[in-house]
């Protein structure tokens, strides 16, 4: 049986019909332009004679610099694509794409143009806002977090710059249960179970450890782990970040309401003295001089840097500086975090559970 074809026009306005396609022909000899309802409907100008605006004026001032060169790459006979905001006569604003091509006319002169005018305005705000919320999520993780990954649905590692330069761990030792090799040993095979206990109930993972950072010193890190799940509720990805001396549940409540407070001379003789440090010690694990120390426990005057490191060596041998909900200032210590030379720091025990809190003006 012959089926007969639908004529190109009744096919063209069908696509038409949707709303959000539009076609136009450009005269390249006399810049003649001429659309369809279609186009006259998406730029919401009221007849052909208003089309010139297509090219020119009607493009939103801001996109106008980068699509000045439309006419002069169809008239050279080059196909074009872009997209870019209009301003329609309402003052509304649609994002739309123009497509285009050249036909070359005698001795391949390009003679004519012609294209179609798509609106994208709902995929391309949906495609702005996505990577909006992309780049929030992302300022907001590494201002709050040392470290963040991800991992397959299975729990696959990938990669990680911030772990990385957090651990000085490469790339692909991170993968598999490879980074499981910067956790201090006393924290491995916990660490270990917990992320495997959460690949199993597929639930989040909240827990602290010890990490050996990029530079030898072992630091306490709480660990949050959360699954993305699709439509159908099958996990498609697993975020992970690292935060700094927090730990999870109350203890991260509290700190949030509580910022941290700066590091006084007072503060580190307290500290020094739960640890049962010497100044030399101090210094030794600081990588500063004992002078150094000295000076910041009498005047506090050294360097950010100094004191910084002074905080870390501090911090890594079990020390939390602490803020009370009244506000006052004071050091956490831990169980067993008494060292003493000559011990390296990979040969320093590891302090546990908090055990008592000194608070110092």
């Amino acid at each position: 049986m012959h089926r007969r074809k639908g004529s190109a026009y009744h096919l063209l306005k069908l696509v038409e019909d949707s709303g959000e396609v539009g076609f136009w022909w450009l005269d390249l000899e006399t810049g003649r332009i001429d659309g369809s309802v279609g186009l006259l409907r998406i730029t919401g100008l009221m007849s052909d004679t208003e089309l010139h605006a297509l090219f020119a004026d009607l493009i939103h001032p801001d996109d106008r610099a980068m699509q000045a060169d439309i006419l002069d790459i169809l008239q050279r006979g080059h196909p074009v694509s872009r997209t870019f905001r209009i301003v329609r006569p309402d003052r509304s604003v649609r994002w739309v794409r123009l497509k285009g091509q050249v036909v070359l006319g005698p001795a391949a002169r390009p003679i004519r143009a012609e294209g179609v005018l798509f609106d994208v305005t709902l995929p391309q705000e949906a495609t702005l806002l996505a990577e909006e919320n992309r780049l929030r999520y992302q300022n907001l993780t590494r201002a709050l977090a040392a470290a963040e990954w991800t991992a397959s649905p299975q729990g696959q590692r990938r990669p990680s710059a911030s772990w990385q330069a957090l651990t000085g761990q490469a790339g692909p030792d991170q993968q598999g249960d490879g980074w499981q090799a910067v956790l201090h040993p006393d924290y491995r095979a916990t660490a270990a179970g917990a992320w495997q206990e959460a690949l199993i109930r597929e639930g989040t993972l909240d827990t602290d450890f010890r990490l050996r950072c990029a530079d030898g010193l072992h630091r306490r890190y709480n660990c949050r782990v959360t699954p993305l799940r699709d439509g159908r509720g099958h996990v498609v990805e697993w975020l992970g970040i690292l935060l700094l001396g927090l730990s999870g549940g109350a203890g991260l409540a509290a700190a949030a309401g509580q910022p941290l407070p700066d590091v006084t001379p007072a503060l580190v003789r307290a500290a020094r003295a739960l640890l049962d440090w010497s100044a030399p010690t101090l210094a030794a694990a600081a990588g500063v001089s004992l002078s150094s120390v000295k000076r910041f426990e009498a005047e506090g005057m050294v360097r950010d840097a100094t004191r910084r490191a002074i905080r870390e060596a501090l911090e890594g041998g079990g020390i939390r500086f602490h803020r009370d909900p009244s506000g006052e200032a004071g050091v956490l210590a831990a169980k067993g975090a008494a060292w003493r030379p000559p011990l390296a720091p990979a040969q320093r025990p590891v302090p546990e559970a908090p055990e008592a809190l000194t608070s110092a003006g």
